[in-house]
């Protein structure tokens, strides 16, 4: 796949079940200290309410999506489909959210997801603070500034 194969846009209705599906695989599979009965595939529309949600299309076909709450420039989903993590798409939608929402962005992400916390740094995140939220455990605050 090229990058410029890859159109990102808003999210509609008919994107539910193909976003339904990648939040509930990834979550399952990032989150593996977690039970996975923890996890439903009916839990993405509660995740994403009144948020700003981008799919990342390749030919037609949903393959990640991120989720803004635009507030507060908050990236709260970011998520790949399997067969497409490590081509560029992750990279993308962040580009994309840089380009559209006022610096700094910023997110959380679980502390024992070495391979996201090691994505976001390498691309410029720093990491402003540390807590604690269940069922994930520890997170790092993270913020992108940018002119």
């Amino acid at each position: 796949m090229k990058l410029n194969e890859l159109v990102i846009r808003a999210a509609t209705a008919a994107d539910t079940p193909d976003l339904s599906r990648i939040f509930f695989e990834s979550r399952k599979e990032t989150f593996f200290w977690i039970e996975a009965d923890m996890f439903s595939i009916h839990d993405f529309l509660g995740s994403v309410r009144d948020e700003e949600v981008y799919v990342a299309d390749h030919e037609g076909v949903a393959v990640g999506f991120i989720s803004i709450w635009k507030p507060e420039s908050f990236i709260h989903n970011l998520y790949v489909d399997k067969p497409f993590k490590n081509k560029g798409v992750g990279t993308a939608l962040l580009e994309f959210c840089r380009q559209r929402y006022a610096s700094p962005l910023q997110l959380k992400v679980a502390a024992q997801n070495e391979p996201a916390v090691a994505f976001y740094r390498h691309r410029g995140w720093r990491e402003i603070e540390r807590g604690v939220e269940l069922p994930t455990g520890e997170y790092l605050l993270m913020h992108l500034t940018y002119a």
